[in-house]
Protein backbone atom coordinates (compact mmCIF):
# COMPACT_ATOMS: atom_id res chain seq x y z
CA UNK A 1 0.00 0.00 0.00
CA UNK A 2 1.70 2.98 -1.00
CA UNK A 3 1.36 6.64 1.14
CA UNK A 4 -0.82 9.22 -0.99
CA UNK A 5 -2.11 12.90 0.47
CA UNK A 6 -5.23 11.38 1.09
CA UNK A 7 -3.76 8.97 3.52
CA UNK A 8 -4.19 9.22 7.53
CA UNK A 9 -0.88 9.01 9.48
CA UNK A 10 -2.25 8.06 12.98
CA UNK A 11 0.02 9.19 16.08
CA UNK A 12 3.13 6.87 17.06
CA UNK A 13 2.22 4.13 19.10
CA UNK A 14 4.54 3.01 22.13
CA UNK A 15 2.71 -0.95 21.07
CA UNK A 16 0.64 -1.97 18.40
CA UNK A 17 -1.01 -5.63 18.82
CA UNK A 18 -2.80 -6.94 15.51
CA UNK A 19 -5.69 -9.56 16.34
CA UNK A 20 -7.85 -9.72 19.35
CA UNK A 21 -7.99 -13.22 19.82
CA UNK A 22 -6.94 -14.58 23.45
CA UNK A 23 -2.71 -14.22 22.80
CA UNK A 24 -3.59 -10.45 21.71
CA UNK A 25 -6.50 -9.77 24.67
CA UNK A 26 -3.79 -11.58 27.27
CA UNK A 27 -0.85 -9.23 26.19
CA UNK A 28 -3.51 -6.66 26.38
CA UNK A 29 -4.45 -7.62 29.29
CA UNK A 30 -0.76 -7.81 30.96
CA UNK A 31 0.03 -4.30 29.96
CA UNK A 32 -3.09 -2.68 30.98
CA UNK A 33 -2.42 -3.66 34.49
CA UNK A 34 1.11 -2.01 33.92
CA UNK A 35 -0.21 0.92 32.36
CA UNK A 36 -2.80 2.50 35.16
CA UNK A 37 -1.23 5.51 34.40
CA UNK A 38 -2.01 5.64 30.59
CA UNK A 39 1.46 6.92 30.07
CA UNK A 40 2.20 4.62 27.22
CA UNK A 41 0.23 4.31 24.20
CA UNK A 42 -1.26 0.74 23.01
CA UNK A 43 -3.87 -0.60 20.65
CA UNK A 44 -5.39 -3.28 19.05
CA UNK A 45 -6.60 -3.81 16.00
CA UNK A 46 -8.91 -6.45 15.14
CA UNK A 47 -10.29 -6.96 12.03
CA UNK A 48 -14.18 -8.51 12.28
CA UNK A 49 -16.58 -6.37 14.07
CA UNK A 50 -16.03 -8.39 17.35
CA UNK A 51 -13.27 -8.82 19.60
CA UNK A 52 -12.52 -12.45 20.61
CA UNK A 53 -14.92 -14.29 18.07
CA UNK A 54 -13.00 -17.74 17.93
CA UNK A 55 -12.68 -17.59 21.78
CA UNK A 56 -16.20 -17.66 22.00
CA UNK A 57 -16.23 -20.63 19.78
CA UNK A 58 -14.11 -22.72 21.77
CA UNK A 59 -15.20 -26.03 23.82
CA UNK A 60 -18.49 -25.59 21.80
CA UNK A 61 -19.29 -22.39 23.13
CA UNK A 62 -18.61 -23.51 26.95
CA UNK A 63 -14.38 -22.05 26.49
CA UNK A 64 -12.41 -25.14 27.54
CA UNK A 65 -9.60 -22.59 28.44
CA UNK A 66 -7.61 -24.87 30.20
CA UNK A 67 -6.72 -28.57 31.40
CA UNK A 68 -5.40 -29.57 34.73
CA UNK A 69 -2.22 -31.14 35.63
CA UNK A 70 1.48 -29.87 36.52
CA UNK A 71 3.00 -27.93 34.13
CA UNK A 72 5.64 -30.85 33.36
CA UNK A 73 2.16 -32.56 32.49
CA UNK A 74 1.06 -30.16 30.80
CA UNK A 75 4.01 -29.82 28.97
CA UNK A 76 3.45 -33.39 27.75
CA UNK A 77 0.22 -32.41 25.46
CA UNK A 78 2.77 -30.09 22.92
CA UNK A 79 4.36 -30.53 19.58
CA UNK A 80 7.32 -28.71 21.01
CA UNK A 81 7.41 -28.97 24.85
CA UNK A 82 11.15 -27.31 25.04
CA UNK A 83 10.53 -24.52 23.01
CA UNK A 84 7.04 -23.56 25.18
CA UNK A 85 8.41 -24.31 28.28
CA UNK A 86 9.52 -20.90 29.42
CA UNK A 87 5.70 -19.49 29.17
CA UNK A 88 3.93 -22.42 30.37
CA UNK A 89 5.66 -21.95 33.55
CA UNK A 90 5.51 -18.00 33.25
CA UNK A 91 2.19 -18.17 33.36
CA UNK A 92 0.77 -21.96 34.06
CA UNK A 93 -2.80 -23.51 34.59
CA UNK A 94 -2.88 -22.41 37.98
CA UNK A 95 -2.06 -18.88 37.37
CA UNK A 96 -4.60 -18.46 34.59
CA UNK A 97 -7.24 -19.81 37.08
CA UNK A 98 -6.60 -17.44 39.30
CA UNK A 99 -6.00 -14.80 36.55
CA UNK A 100 -9.73 -15.10 36.00
CA UNK A 101 -10.85 -16.00 39.84
CA UNK A 102 -10.27 -12.90 40.89
CA UNK A 103 -11.79 -11.04 38.41
CA UNK A 104 -15.26 -12.77 39.80
CA UNK A 105 -15.47 -16.00 37.37
CA UNK A 106 -16.09 -19.19 39.00
CA UNK A 107 -14.16 -22.21 37.93
CA UNK A 108 -15.04 -25.72 37.18
CA UNK A 109 -13.10 -28.34 36.52
CA UNK A 110 -14.56 -31.64 34.84
CA UNK A 111 -13.77 -35.43 35.62
CA UNK A 112 -11.36 -35.59 32.62
CA UNK A 113 -9.41 -32.50 33.59
CA UNK A 114 -11.21 -30.09 31.36
CA UNK A 115 -11.71 -26.46 32.79
CA UNK A 116 -14.53 -24.15 31.57
CA UNK A 117 -15.89 -20.96 33.31
CA UNK A 118 -18.78 -22.51 35.79
CA UNK A 119 -21.36 -20.38 33.67
CA UNK A 120 -20.23 -22.31 30.61
CA UNK A 121 -20.53 -19.11 29.21
CA UNK A 122 -17.07 -18.61 26.98
CA UNK A 123 -18.50 -14.63 26.92
CA UNK A 124 -17.48 -14.08 30.47
CA UNK A 125 -13.96 -14.98 29.74
CA UNK A 126 -13.76 -12.83 26.93
CA UNK A 127 -15.68 -9.70 28.88
CA UNK A 128 -13.02 -10.20 31.80
CA UNK A 129 -9.70 -9.74 28.73
CA UNK A 130 -11.56 -6.77 27.47
CA UNK A 131 -12.69 -5.29 30.74
CA UNK A 132 -9.13 -5.44 32.01
CA UNK A 133 -7.82 -4.22 28.62
CA UNK A 134 -10.18 -0.97 28.82
CA UNK A 135 -8.74 -0.32 32.47
CA UNK A 136 -5.56 0.98 31.05
CA UNK A 137 -6.81 3.11 28.45
CA UNK A 138 -6.14 0.38 25.45
CA UNK A 139 -8.32 1.43 22.28
CA UNK A 140 -9.36 -2.02 20.96
CA UNK A 141 -10.21 -0.87 17.13
CA UNK A 142 -12.63 -3.06 15.21
CA UNK A 143 -13.38 -3.40 11.57
CA UNK A 144 -9.39 -2.61 10.89
CA UNK A 145 -8.63 -5.02 8.95
CA UNK A 146 -4.36 -4.88 8.73
CA UNK A 147 -3.09 -4.82 4.71
CA UNK A 148 0.48 -4.21 5.37
CA UNK A 149 3.06 -4.73 8.02
CA UNK A 150 6.95 -3.14 7.46
CA UNK A 151 9.71 -1.60 9.11
CA UNK A 152 10.65 1.82 8.13
CA UNK A 153 11.18 5.10 9.32
CA UNK A 154 7.87 7.41 10.14
CA UNK A 155 7.33 10.28 8.21
CA UNK A 156 7.70 12.97 10.02
CA UNK A 157 11.64 12.98 10.37
CA UNK A 158 11.11 14.29 14.05
CA UNK A 159 9.73 10.74 15.54
CA UNK A 160 11.81 7.92 15.86
CA UNK A 161 13.44 6.03 13.48
CA UNK A 162 13.25 2.24 12.32
CA UNK A 163 9.49 1.75 13.76
CA UNK A 164 6.66 -0.27 12.21
CA UNK A 165 4.22 1.13 10.04
CA UNK A 166 1.02 -0.88 9.77
CA UNK A 167 -1.14 0.11 7.10
CA UNK A 168 -5.07 0.18 7.51
CA UNK A 169 -7.08 0.72 4.57
CA UNK A 170 -6.40 4.66 4.13
CA UNK A 171 -4.52 5.06 6.99
CA UNK A 172 -1.55 4.30 8.75
CA UNK A 173 -0.30 3.14 12.01
CA UNK A 174 3.53 2.99 13.22
CA UNK A 175 4.64 1.94 16.63
CA UNK A 176 7.94 1.53 18.65
CA UNK A 177 7.06 -1.73 19.06
CA UNK A 178 4.59 -4.65 17.50
CA UNK A 179 2.60 -7.75 18.62
CA UNK A 180 1.33 -10.49 15.67
CA UNK A 181 -1.61 -12.72 17.24
CA UNK A 182 -3.47 -13.03 14.57
CA UNK A 183 -4.21 -17.14 14.65
CA UNK A 184 -4.05 -19.33 12.15
CA UNK A 185 -6.27 -19.99 9.09
CA UNK A 186 -8.80 -22.34 10.97
CA UNK A 187 -11.94 -21.16 11.08
CA UNK A 188 -11.70 -18.01 8.60
CA UNK A 189 -15.28 -17.39 9.44
CA UNK A 190 -13.98 -15.62 12.85
CA UNK A 191 -10.75 -13.64 10.85
CA UNK A 192 -8.46 -16.44 11.31
CA UNK A 193 -7.60 -16.20 7.79
CA UNK A 194 -3.66 -16.82 7.86
CA UNK A 195 -3.45 -12.73 7.43
CA UNK A 196 -0.24 -13.15 9.90
CA UNK A 197 1.69 -15.62 8.63
CA UNK A 198 1.81 -12.84 4.66
CA UNK A 199 3.22 -10.20 7.37
CA UNK A 200 5.47 -12.61 9.32
CA UNK A 201 6.88 -13.75 5.58
CA UNK A 202 7.34 -10.30 4.74
CA UNK A 203 9.70 -9.63 8.10
CA UNK A 204 12.11 -12.61 6.80
CA UNK A 205 10.19 -15.30 8.56
CA UNK A 206 9.83 -18.92 7.93
CA UNK A 207 6.02 -20.21 7.79
CA UNK A 208 5.77 -23.98 8.05
CA UNK A 209 3.03 -24.73 5.76
CA UNK A 210 -0.43 -25.21 7.55
CA UNK A 211 -2.55 -27.76 7.95
CA UNK A 212 -5.68 -29.49 9.80
CA UNK A 213 -5.23 -30.03 13.08
CA UNK A 214 -7.89 -31.37 15.84
CA UNK A 215 -10.19 -32.72 12.96
CA UNK A 216 -12.20 -35.60 12.44
CA UNK A 217 -12.20 -38.02 9.76
CA UNK A 218 -14.36 -39.06 6.80
CA UNK A 219 -13.97 -42.97 6.44
CA UNK A 220 -14.58 -44.50 3.60
CA UNK A 221 -17.15 -46.79 3.24
CA UNK A 222 -17.80 -46.49 7.17
CA UNK A 223 -18.53 -49.69 8.20
CA UNK A 224 -19.66 -48.18 11.93
CA UNK A 225 -22.80 -46.26 10.26
CA UNK A 226 -25.19 -47.96 12.65
CA UNK A 227 -23.15 -46.75 15.78
CA UNK A 228 -23.54 -42.97 15.18
CA UNK A 229 -23.16 -41.44 18.81
CA UNK A 230 -20.85 -44.68 20.47
CA UNK A 231 -18.00 -43.69 22.25
CA UNK A 232 -14.98 -46.18 22.51
CA UNK A 233 -13.21 -45.62 25.86
CA UNK A 234 -9.55 -45.26 25.79
CA UNK A 235 -8.76 -47.52 22.79
CA UNK A 236 -5.71 -48.38 21.15
CA UNK A 237 -5.37 -46.74 17.93
CA UNK A 238 -2.88 -47.42 15.74
CA UNK A 239 -2.25 -45.14 12.23
CA UNK A 240 -0.93 -47.73 8.99
CA UNK A 241 0.48 -45.91 5.50
CA UNK A 242 1.36 -48.36 2.52
CA UNK A 243 1.20 -51.30 5.08
CA UNK A 244 3.39 -49.85 7.65
CA UNK A 245 2.93 -48.81 10.98
CA UNK A 246 3.18 -44.99 11.19
CA UNK A 247 1.64 -43.91 14.61
CA UNK A 248 0.24 -45.30 17.75
CA UNK A 249 -1.60 -43.64 20.62
CA UNK A 250 -4.51 -44.38 22.85
CA UNK A 251 -8.17 -42.12 23.63
CA UNK A 252 -11.57 -41.78 23.50
CA UNK A 253 -12.92 -42.40 19.64
CA UNK A 254 -16.16 -40.86 18.88
CA UNK A 255 -18.28 -42.89 15.97
CA UNK A 256 -20.14 -40.31 14.05
CA UNK A 257 -22.70 -40.49 10.99
CA UNK A 258 -19.53 -40.23 8.39
CA UNK A 259 -16.41 -41.00 10.81
CA UNK A 260 -14.24 -40.85 13.58
CA UNK A 261 -14.14 -38.08 16.11
CA UNK A 262 -13.58 -38.00 20.31
CA UNK A 263 -9.89 -37.07 21.68
CA UNK A 264 -8.13 -40.01 20.57
CA UNK A 265 -8.80 -39.10 16.98
CA UNK A 266 -8.50 -35.43 16.93
CA UNK A 267 -5.35 -35.27 18.69
CA UNK A 268 -3.44 -37.20 16.26
CA UNK A 269 -5.88 -36.02 12.80
CA UNK A 270 -2.63 -33.68 12.01
CA UNK A 271 -0.36 -36.93 10.77
CA UNK A 272 -3.25 -38.76 9.00
CA UNK A 273 -3.48 -38.46 4.92
CA UNK A 274 -6.24 -39.59 2.85
CA UNK A 275 -5.27 -43.72 1.90
CA UNK A 276 -4.41 -44.45 5.08
CA UNK A 277 -5.70 -47.08 7.33
CA UNK A 278 -6.86 -46.96 11.42
CA UNK A 279 -6.71 -49.66 13.24
CA UNK A 280 -8.79 -49.72 16.87
CA UNK A 281 -8.20 -52.04 19.47
CA UNK A 282 -11.46 -52.39 20.68
CA UNK A 283 -10.52 -54.93 23.37
CA UNK A 284 -7.98 -52.22 24.73
CA UNK A 285 -5.60 -55.13 25.53
CA UNK A 286 -2.47 -54.56 24.54
CA UNK A 287 -1.28 -57.91 25.90
CA UNK A 288 0.56 -60.51 23.49
CA UNK A 289 -1.45 -63.35 24.27
CA UNK A 290 -4.98 -62.31 24.03
CA UNK A 291 -5.90 -64.11 21.17
CA UNK A 292 -4.33 -67.77 23.51
CA UNK A 293 -6.82 -66.28 26.17
CA UNK A 294 -9.28 -65.40 24.05
CA UNK A 295 -9.65 -68.52 22.26
CA UNK A 296 -9.25 -70.84 25.38
CA UNK A 297 -12.24 -69.33 26.58
CA UNK A 298 -14.37 -69.88 24.14
CA UNK A 299 -12.91 -73.75 24.16
CA UNK A 300 -14.31 -74.39 27.41
CA UNK A 301 -17.75 -71.90 26.82
CA UNK A 302 -19.49 -75.09 24.29
CA UNK A 303 -22.77 -74.27 22.96
CA UNK A 304 -22.49 -70.60 24.57
CA UNK A 305 -23.21 -67.90 22.18
CA UNK A 306 -20.01 -66.07 20.39
CA UNK A 307 -22.27 -63.31 21.07
CA UNK A 308 -22.57 -63.74 25.23
CA UNK A 309 -18.88 -64.11 25.42
CA UNK A 310 -17.93 -61.23 24.16
CA UNK A 311 -20.04 -59.40 26.62
CA UNK A 312 -17.40 -60.48 28.97
CA UNK A 313 -14.57 -57.66 27.44
CA UNK A 314 -17.57 -54.84 28.16
CA UNK A 315 -17.98 -54.52 24.54
CA UNK A 316 -21.74 -52.36 23.89
CA UNK A 317 -24.32 -55.07 22.07
CA UNK A 318 -24.14 -52.55 19.09
CA UNK A 319 -20.81 -53.41 19.03
CA UNK A 320 -21.00 -56.58 19.20
CA UNK A 321 -23.37 -57.46 16.68
CA UNK A 322 -21.02 -55.19 14.03
CA UNK A 323 -17.81 -57.04 14.98
CA UNK A 324 -20.10 -60.25 14.55
CA UNK A 325 -21.73 -59.00 11.17
CA UNK A 326 -18.37 -57.92 9.47
CA UNK A 327 -16.56 -61.05 10.73
CA UNK A 328 -18.81 -63.27 8.98
CA UNK A 329 -20.23 -65.13 12.52
CA UNK A 330 -24.11 -64.99 13.02
CA UNK A 331 -25.77 -64.07 15.93
CA UNK A 332 -27.07 -67.69 17.19
CA UNK A 333 -23.24 -68.74 16.60
CA UNK A 334 -22.54 -70.98 19.27
CA UNK A 335 -18.52 -71.38 20.53
CA UNK A 336 -18.05 -74.84 19.55
CA UNK A 337 -19.55 -74.25 16.72
CA UNK A 338 -17.07 -71.33 15.34
CA UNK A 339 -14.66 -72.33 12.16
CA UNK A 340 -10.80 -71.39 12.12
CA UNK A 341 -11.28 -69.07 10.10
CA UNK A 342 -13.76 -67.30 11.39
CA UNK A 343 -12.15 -67.15 14.95
CA UNK A 344 -9.17 -65.61 12.53
CA UNK A 345 -11.63 -63.09 11.24
CA UNK A 346 -12.78 -62.05 14.52
CA UNK A 347 -9.52 -61.41 16.51
CA UNK A 348 -8.76 -59.25 14.04
CA UNK A 349 -11.80 -58.02 14.23
CA UNK A 350 -11.42 -57.57 17.89
CA UNK A 351 -7.75 -56.31 17.69
CA UNK A 352 -7.02 -54.48 14.84
CA UNK A 353 -10.72 -52.92 13.56
CA UNK A 354 -10.08 -51.30 10.64
CA UNK A 355 -11.26 -47.90 8.72
CA UNK A 356 -9.80 -47.14 5.20
CA UNK A 357 -9.36 -42.74 5.05
CA UNK A 358 -11.71 -40.70 3.03
CA UNK A 359 -10.55 -37.49 4.24
CA UNK A 360 -9.72 -35.08 7.14
CA UNK A 361 -11.49 -32.17 7.66
CA UNK A 362 -10.12 -29.36 5.29
CA UNK A 363 -8.35 -26.46 7.34
CA UNK A 364 -11.24 -24.17 6.86
CA UNK A 365 -13.19 -26.87 9.20
CA UNK A 366 -10.71 -27.99 11.61
CA UNK A 367 -10.53 -27.11 15.50
CA UNK A 368 -6.96 -25.77 14.74
CA UNK A 369 -3.79 -25.14 12.08
CA UNK A 370 -1.42 -27.03 12.67
CA UNK A 371 1.87 -25.16 10.99
CA UNK A 372 2.66 -21.45 10.96
CA UNK A 373 6.02 -19.36 12.12
CA UNK A 374 9.39 -21.54 11.98
CA UNK A 375 9.46 -21.12 16.01
CA UNK A 376 13.99 -21.66 15.84
CA UNK A 377 13.38 -17.67 14.75
CA UNK A 378 10.98 -16.82 17.83
CA UNK A 379 13.12 -16.28 21.39
CA UNK A 380 10.68 -18.44 23.35
CA UNK A 381 11.89 -16.40 26.52
CA UNK A 382 10.18 -13.12 25.47
CA UNK A 383 8.33 -14.06 22.18
CA UNK A 384 10.28 -11.81 19.99
CA UNK A 385 11.31 -12.09 16.68
CA UNK A 386 14.91 -13.35 16.67
CA UNK A 387 15.01 -11.92 12.84
CA UNK A 388 13.41 -8.20 13.47
CA UNK A 389 13.57 -6.19 17.19
CA UNK A 390 10.51 -4.93 18.91
CA UNK A 391 8.75 -7.58 16.77
CA UNK A 392 6.87 -10.12 18.78
CA UNK A 393 4.70 -12.98 18.05
CA UNK A 394 2.06 -15.14 20.32
CA UNK A 395 -0.43 -17.46 19.75
CA UNK A 396 -1.39 -20.15 17.30
CA UNK A 397 0.37 -17.87 14.53
CA UNK A 398 3.35 -20.03 15.52
CA UNK A 399 3.80 -23.51 14.70
CA UNK A 400 3.09 -24.83 18.13
CA UNK A 401 -0.19 -26.95 18.87
CA UNK A 402 -1.32 -29.30 21.92
CA UNK A 403 -4.24 -31.87 22.43
CA UNK A 404 -7.36 -31.29 22.28
CA UNK A 405 -8.70 -30.13 26.03
CA UNK A 406 -8.19 -26.82 26.70
CA UNK A 407 -4.20 -27.19 26.21
CA UNK A 408 -4.09 -24.69 22.56
CA UNK A 409 -6.11 -21.99 24.59
CA UNK A 410 -3.43 -22.34 27.17
CA UNK A 411 -0.26 -21.94 25.03
CA UNK A 412 -2.26 -18.77 23.71
CA UNK A 413 -2.90 -17.52 26.88
CA UNK A 414 0.57 -18.12 28.31
CA UNK A 415 2.49 -17.00 25.05
CA UNK A 416 0.94 -13.92 25.01
CA UNK A 417 1.07 -13.09 28.75
CA UNK A 418 5.31 -13.58 28.51
CA UNK A 419 5.24 -11.15 24.91
CA UNK A 420 2.98 -8.65 26.86
CA UNK A 421 5.57 -8.71 30.00
CA UNK A 422 8.63 -8.30 27.40
CA UNK A 423 6.73 -5.85 25.02
CA UNK A 424 7.11 -3.33 28.12
CA UNK A 425 10.92 -4.20 28.77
Amino acid sequence: MSMSKDTEIGPLLDILIIGAGPAGLMAGAFLSMKNTDARKKIMILEKGKKAGRKLLLTGGGRCNFTHTGTPRKLLANYNRPKWIKHSIYSFNNEDLMEFFHSRGMNILTEKDGRIFPESSQSKDVLEILLNECRKGNIEISTNCPVIEVKQKDHPDKKEEENIYSVAVMNKYYFCKKILISTGGCSYPSTGSEGDGYRFAEALGHKIIKPRSGLSSVNIREHPMTDLPGLTLRSVPISIFRSSRKLFASQGDVLITHKGLSGPGILDISHHIKTGDEIRLNLTGEKSKDFDSRFLENISHRGSELIKTVLKDYYLPLGLINNVLKRSGVGNDTSCSNLSKIKRKRLLSNLREYSFLVESTQPLEKAMLTVGGIELGEIDPRTMESRMKKNCFFAGEILDINGSSGGYNIQAAFSTGWVAGKNLLL
